[in-house]
């Protein structure tokens, strides 16, 4: 069966077949929700991909609450999703509530498009989706809040893509002179780019929680479940790829990086810029040169806060959150 993601319009509520006829299920068990998942997920995204989505689980162990809609016993919509235990709302399956919001590239999963009313009328409250894609705006104005939330940066890499045209594109001259000045300040230093250090996890950990006091690494469980993406050798629809950049025998910047289909998704990023200043702009450029030389058409920096130097490096796609009491 081919299933939509949620990007056309709803037919009328008089007109939708789904209201009478149909059945909801609350599925709690981790195996059925695996099957659910597969059956259901259009495996686009990394964040698509049980693989990635399990180790969430694993460590957490939250409540699973996987909404099917049914009609005539045959599954038509499936909302993935879990309750925070403390929070006491309902989050897409491996959001931890920690405002991070880990899971993006959502969706609205369902055989026909007029079938998501009654899909969401049919799950728990309260509820909150976070980071879901534009084309799945439309179906859920009617059924509760939507509001625009942080945007996250993405980076297309076309056919003669440089570092040089992108950064001489920026659109404001004293920002361009700031990435090129801190560009030579590392190089200054004589960098040693390495790539799969065995430190490199390791080297993360210590340099986000040390740079940044608000760390999520700091919650060991959101630690030990980037430890099982990063490090589990088993094989996998993605890939990982660490690129770590030592001076004067000590790591000074990292990033952890899954590959999945021809994206780059630049997720886990720590860096020392009171010993090596620059090293974030360094760090952001070197992971757009890993997945050139690597062969992606898209670098996925997740979620950016705005304001930042990041934001402003980076191209914005936005993103949005649903909720519902």
């Amino acid at each position: 069966m081919e299933f939509f993601q949620a990007d056309a319009q709803l037919v009328p509520e008089e007109q939708n077949p789904y209201d009478a006829f149909s059945m909801i299920n609350i599925v709690t068990d981790i195996g059925a929700c695996e099957a659910l998942w597969r059956k259901f997920s259009p495996c686009r995204s990394l964040y698509d991909l049980w693989e990635f989505r399990f180790p969430f689980w694993e460590e957490y162990r939250y409540e699973l609450a996987f909404v099917v809609l049914s009609q005539d016993e045959n599954a038509q919509g499936l909302l993935p999703l879990w309750k925070h235990p403390t929070q006491k709302n309902y989050l897409w399956f491996g959001d931890v509530g920690d405002e991070f919001n880990w899971q993006e590239d959502n969706t609205i999963w369902v055989s026909d498009p007029s079938c998501v009313r009654a899909l969401i009328d049919g799950a728990p409250r309260p509820l909150q989706l976070t980071s879901l894609r534009p084309e799945a705006i439309p179906l859920l104005n009617d059924c509760g809040e939507v509001r625009a939330m942080n945007a996250k940066s993405v980076v297309a890499l076309p056919e003669g893509f440089t570092l040089e045209k992108f950064i001489s594109g920026l659109t404001s001259a004293n920002f361009r002179h700031m990435i090129r000045r801190d560009l030579r300040r590392v190089e200054e230093c004589h960098p040693d780019k390495r790539i799969d250090d065995p430190r490199a996890f390791d080297s993360f950990l210590a340099l986000n929680t040390h740079e940044f006091a608000d760390s999520p690494f700091a919650d060991a469980r959101l630690a030990a479940t980037f430890r099982r993406l990063v490090l589990d050798t088993r094989p996998r629809p993605f890939t990982v790829r660490t690129i770590s950049v030592e001076i004067g025998g000590d790591i000074v910047g990292t990033y952890c990086t899954f590959a999945y289909g021809q994206t780059s998704f630049a997720l886990l990023y720590g860096g020392d810029k009171h010993r090596c200043p620059g090293i974030g702009h360094y760090m952001n450029l070197s992971a757009i040169e890993d997945a050139l030389a690597t062969g992606k058409n898209t670098v996925d920096f997740a979620e950016t806060d705005p304001g930042t130097a990041k934001e402003r490096l980076l191209p914005s796609v936005p993103q949005w959150m649903f909720t519902s009491q």
